[in-house]
């Protein structure tokens, strides 16, 4: 199967210019209840775009039996230390659970808590899904599913400014010596694959003005890029 990357461009370029236009409507429209940011923030659509893509990408799979959840009904799953968990994208076909997607954001002035309180999420679900497969919530000898995780952060000074740490006990990992918040994504997204956390973790970073004029975006390294992470999941659905 073939994937043109021109149209990869494309269609994360509509989808970051329609995240800040929603965001922008909802913060709008929540400026009357003085609730400005955080209306944008629990808008709830603003990740319609880059879920699209990957249920877009799916159907062009044209693979029988392939059933692609996105509505709120068909995107709860159980967990193992939680009992249940809503995700953005629910894959299966004839009763098995083959892909789950998360679609989260981070924008700005706040960098520093819901940074950690992102990391938190990300991998809690993760933990929680892995080990309901593992101990048999899905069935005895469910094959682990396909997950991918991936953050749209905004591209400020905030983001982009070398974070100040300290540990009174142990020093951290030298990676983290001098690295912004979107380094740390960065960081993050590459140790996600790499301890099996997820099958596929991608960073976007975007300025908000020239996102919402024309979707503008850039990558943090190949790695985690968003073009990888269609192509990897592109080349699992070739597996199934």
């Amino acid at each position: 199967m073939h994937l043109n990357t021109g149209d990869i461009d494309k269609l994360t370029k509509q989808a970051v210019q329609l995240f800040w236009e929603t965001r922008g409507r909802a913060e709008a429209k929540g400026a009357a209840g003085d609730r400005g940011g955080r209306a944008g923030a629990t808008a709830g659509k603003n990740l319609d775009g880059f879920v699209q893509i990957i249920a877009d990408l799916i159907a062009e799979a044209r693979i029988e039996g392939l059933v692609a959840g996105i509505e709120k009904r068909y995107v709860t799953l159980p967990g193992y230390l939680r009992p249940v968990k809503d995700w953005d994208l629910v894959l299966t076909r004839h009763g098995e659970l083959l892909a789950v997607f998360e679609f989260k954001s981070h924008v700005g002035p706040s960098f520093g808590n819901n940074f950690n309180n992102r990391n938190e999420e990300a991998m809690g679900s993760s933990i929680d899904i892995r080990t309901a497969v593992k101990r048999g919530v899905y069935g005895e000898s469910h094959r682990m599913p396909y997950l991918g995780w991936c953050i749209l952060v905004e591209d400020a000074y905030g983001s982009r400014s070398p974070v100040r740490m300290s540990a009174p006990h142990f020093d951290p990992m030298k990676e983290f010596a001098g690295a912004s918040y979107l380094d740390r994504y960065e960081i993050f997204c590459r140790q996600l694959e790499e301890e099996d956390f997820y099958s596929s973790a991608a960073v976007i970073a975007t300025p908000k003005d020239d996102g919402t004029a024309w979707g503008e975006y850039s990558n943090m390294s190949d790695d985690t890029s968003f073009e990888r992470f269609v192509r990897r999941f592109w080349e699992y659905l070739a597996t199934v």
